[in-house]
């Protein structure tokens, strides 16, 4: 009995507009987002206090002189030196960012400095 009912429930979702449907024309190769933590500390290795930091994130082509492929600035909340961020969410992150199979280095600025 319990098959009958999960095949009843596949027989009428697919039935049911576009669900069940799926295209790898439609999937994506590389997320739009993605996730960043981070760890803050001052000059003595003390984490920086509590609070929100204006920062930005810059993805390049090489370690240095290489072409800026993305960026984004947000201000970021900050607690005992910890941060989490989705980078993405606000200008989303291109495919042809991570095409190629070549690496990609992430540039953070932090209130002006660049880390």
């Amino acid at each position: 009995m319990p098959h009958f009912i999960i095949v009843l429930f596949l027989i009428l979702a697919g039935s049911y507009g576009q669900v069940g449907k799926f295209s790898f024309t439609e999937a994506r190769l590389v997320p739009e987002v993605l996730n960043y933590q981070g760890y803050l500390t001052d000059t003595l290795g003390n984490p920086i206090n509590n609070g929100s930091l204006a920062m930005t994130f810059k993805i390049y082509d090489a370690a240095t002189g290489g072409n800026e492929l993305w960026s984004e600035s947000r201000t970021v909340d900050v607690a005992r030196g910890i941060f989490q961020v989705v980078l993405g969410s606000s200008n989303p992150i291109p495919d042809s960012v991570f095409t190629g199979g070549t690496d990609r280095w992430l540039e953070l600025i932090v209130d002006g400095n660049i880390l």
